[in-house]
């Protein structure tokens, strides 16, 4: 079949609301724009002609159902059409926030290696046999991911547009929490009133979406007594074991070179199971879960050769129901795609012609 175009940078994305972020991302502060094109094929394709004023064609795609599976039909099928000097993914993923490590939600992980579990077998012992598959990235991009990664602060969180740029879960608890200890109790409308004034442009349905995982989680901050909302104990606690309360984001996008661990289906105890779902795929670099990265990597390797893959996403929960925050998706997915514009910026003679 003949080949209808060619991208320097194809970008695939396991949702519409990531590929859109993405757009956002990579047409901010450019005179660039992305363009619906191939209409009559059956996913979302955008596309760029000289993006950034720089000789590169780049494209981007979204799946119309997200999971592994779905991820290599549509990299199969797109390799039926075009070809590509590097195909990326960019999106979110779950992690665990380390402050020791300054890994925390928003930061992005850069795969160095992607991994996922491929029929271990428990034994009778009731230890766990592991089998898992890997895909290491290409040895020829390996050395620049590492290099931007170790320039801390490089990266601005002004290369956010505006309307996708959100204040992370984390500074939005603390938040609402300091207004609840310093009020020592207050009413609904006026701590939505007082974070509002703290910070302009958040939207009413985020704060009460905040609000409303720290008073149902399983160790509540805040809780309700004659009308009016007050800290819990653990509230207190909490605030009197930070050294600094509340601390505010950082005004750079984070970026660790680790593995990403790839599950067939969403896993909604990452607290409890990461260090299983480690020793399963014997990875202890893993230091973020999705259900597509891996797959994508297999897929994009047999399909796009000599095209280069390389995944990055955005750690926008814990991977468990009381940490996913709608609100904040899209700022995790537009950090991840931050850091593959800065990545293309500053190393495209590394993207085959």
């Amino acid at each position: 079949m003949a080949r209808r175009d060619h991208f320097h940078v194809l970008i695939v994305c396991s949702q519409q609301s990531g590929m859109q972020a993405a757009c956002r991302v990579f047409e901010h502060q450019t005179d660039s724009k992305f363009e619906r094109v191939h209409t009559d094929l059956p996913y979302s394709l955008c596309l760029c002609r000289k993006w950034n004023g720089l000789p590169l064609t780049i494209a981007m795609v979204a799946q119309v159902k997200s999971g592994g599976t779905e991820t290599m039909k549509l990299v199969a099928d797109l390799a039926n059409y075009f070809t590509v000097g590097m195909i990326a993914m960019t999106g979110i993923c779950a992690g665990e926030e380390d402050k020791y490590n300054e890994i925390e939600y928003g930061t992005v992980v850069v795969a160095n290696r992607t991994t996922t579990e491929s029929g271990g077998l428990e034994k009778a012992d009731s230890k766990f046999e592991s089998h898992a598959r890997y895909k290491e990235v290409d040895k020829q991009i390996l050395p620049a991911i590492n290099e931007l990664v170790a320039v801390k602060g490089s990266l601005s969180m002004d290369c956010i547009p505006s309307q996708s740029y959100r204040p992370s879960p984390r500074y939005v608890k603390e938040l609402l929490l300091k207004s609840v200890l310093d009020s020592g109790g207050i009413k609904m409308e006026d701590l939505v009133a007082t974070i509002e004034s703290k910070l302009p442009g958040i939207e009413i349905l985020a704060l009460n979406e905040v609000l409303d995982k720290i008073m149902n989680d399983s160790k509540p901050w805040i809780s309700t007594e004659d009308k009016l909302l007050k800290a819990t104990d653990e509230g207190k606690v909490y605030a009197n074991d930070q050294s600094s309360f509340p601390c505010g984001d950082h005004d750079v996008i984070a970026a660790v070179s680790a593995s990403i661990g790839s599950v067939l289906t969403e896993v909604n105890n990452l607290d409890k199971e990461m260090e299983t779902l480690k020793q399963r795929m014997e990875d202890r670099d893993i230091k973020a879960i999705d259900r597509e990265a891996h797959f994508f990597m297999e897929q994009a390797t047999d399909s796009f050769s000599p095209g280069l893959p390389i995944v990055m996403k955005g750690i926008s929960d814990y991977g468990t129901e009381p940490s996913k925050l709608s609100y904040y998706r899209v700022h995790a997915a537009s950090t991840s795609a931050a850091f593959l514009r800065h990545f293309v910026a500053q190393k495209n003679f590394l993207i085959s012609k």
